[in-house]
């Protein structure tokens, strides 16, 4: 991709705040971890920041609009742009997601955990942000197009597992399932572009190892291998506050995006190759085939409850 090996500019610390000041960020997974931490430091920098989340988002979080989801329910996905005025926002970031459980897991709706909170609510989202005008009626000057960032593992060399996506019949494995939503983020990156026709950049992110609670679901909370694990990451990789304050505020408002939709973009700032079994067009429509088949089944399943339970 063009930019690939590219390493984005670090920003001064006025041009951080020139750039945040007034802008109006949306983050979904805001009131935990890397969106929690994004949030704050976005928040201190003037932006109008609206955080999506199941927990109460704290007194660190008091200047920000809240909305309140458990967005393993694609039913709960579909109404969050109902309490964000839409057109007015500049800037949307996906962090919300968990890591598979050792175990199968399946939402409500029968979508298998992972793949709902990490992959399928984000895309239901983004629709709901296309349909109602995302960007289209910014009141604050901030420069150059709307944007979107996938957060995820993207540049990968990872083939989807398209057969069985939401993993009813095959064995089931935590990391291939992970990974398949992996895949899929990057995949909605492309997917977004072209739907948004040019007139909003997407991009992913590649945070890397950070230590947060992603691992949560997968290594038990406040497990031994949790107590074991994450002080481990810390102690070797930057934390969510770290990542947020020395590379992720500089990537959202990096002016050098502007000209590189698409991008795939590393903890340290530098453009990604993207994943090579995404290149074909047909696997990417392949992908969202099979996500709106599970979005759709995931909502008629909701929908036929009350009268199953009647």
């Amino acid at each position: 991709m063009a930019g690939a090996g590219l390493t984005l500019a670090t920003l001064a610390a006025d041009q951080r705040e020139a750039a945040l000041r007034g802008r109006r960020v949306l983050i979904v997974g805001g009131t935990a971890g890397l969106g929690k931490a994004l949030a704050i430091a976005c928040l201190k920098r003037g932006a109008h920041v609206t955080v999506v989340g199941r927990r109460d988002p704290g007194r660190e979080l008091a200047g920000a609009a809240f909305v309140r989801r458990d967005l393993s329910l694609m039913t709960n996905a579909l109404t969050v742009t109902d309490e964000v005025d839409v057109p007015t926002l500049d800037t949307v970031v996906f962090t919300t997601g968990i890591f598979a459980g050792p175990n199968r897991q399946a939402s409500g709706e029968g979508v298998e955990l992972d793949l709902a909170v990490s992959y399928l609510s984000r895309l239901v989202i983004a629709r709901q942000l296309l349909e109602k005008g995302f960007g289209t009626r910014r009141e604050a000057p901030v420069a150059g197009k709307p944007r979107i960032f996938v957060m995820g593992f993207p540049g990968q060399k990872l083939e989807p597992q398209l057969d069985d996506f939401n993993w009813e019949t095959k064995p089931y494995s935590a990391i291939p399932v992970h990974m398949n939503t992996v895949v899929a983020n990057e995949a909605l990156v492309t997917y977004l572009s072209a739907a948004f026709k040019g007139e909003v950049n997407v991009y992913g992110l590649n945070p890397g190892l950070i230590r947060t609670e992603i691992r949560d679901n997968f290594l038990g909370k406040g497990s031994w291998k949790s107590r074991l694990i994450e002080p481990l990451i810390g102690f070797f990789n930057w934390s969510a506050d770290q990542y947020a304050e020395q590379s992720l505020v500089h990537i959202v408002t990096s002016p050098e995006l502007e000209t590189l939709p698409g991008a795939l973009i590393n903890s340290k700032r530098r453009l990604l190759e993207p994943n090579p079994h995404l290149a074909k067009q047909e696997t990417i429509d392949r992908i969202v085939t099979e996500s709106t088949k599970l979005v759709d089944k995931a909502l008629a399943a909701a929908t036929a409850q009350p009268a199953a339970s009647a």
